[in-house]
């Protein structure tokens, strides 16, 4: 025997047409199904991250709608306790506020501070004479009872608010 090995070659393996076309389809079968599984976790990270952000979009936009009608009531009430005008209302809105507790002191700073409320001294009484109130005046049984008194003390201006 000689010291060379002989080597046998294998003849090479041929493939039909029908089975190359069922390896490249089961190959790119394969393929489609992970792309698409891809595509679909993918989609579904982005609609979560989109709901986040609208449900944020809409809890800040809740919030300011609310803190605006906060700072609209804290207008109204300051406008009616104040008698402003609806030109100084108009400017008072027009100004950027952001939260309602600004508004007072964007009005003392806008309008100045209020008036003092006017204090009404009754005129001065006679010695003894009684001084009825509105809701005694109101019970009709009190009235009957002291009816001339109290047209007498009404003609005088003894009678007060309470």
């Amino acid at each position: 025997m000689s010291d060379e090995t002989t080597i046998t070659e294998q003849p090479e393996r041929t493939f039909t047409q029908a089975e190359l076309d069922r390896i490249i389809a089961a190959r790119l079968a394969e393929e489609r199904k992970k792309y698409e599984k891809q595509i679909a976790e993918d989609r579904q990270k982005i609609e979560a991250e989109l709901r986040a952000a609208l449900e944020q979009e809409v809890e800040q936009k809740a919030q300011t709608i609310a803190t605006q009608r906060l700072i609209d009531q804290r207008i109204a009430a300051i406008a009616h306790q104040r008698n402003l005008t609806e030109r100084q209302i108009a400017v008072l809105k027009s100004q950027q506020i952001a939260d309602p507790a600004e508004v007072d002191s964007l009005v003392s700073e806008l309008f100045g501070q209020p008036a003092a409320p006017a204090v009404t001294v009754p005129p001065a009484q006679p010695a003894g004479a009684a001084v009825f109130t509105r809701s005694q005046i109101a019970d009709f049984t009190f009235f009957q009872k002291h009816k001339s008194e109290i047209l007498q003390a009404l003609k005088e201006g003894r009678i007060v608010e309470g």
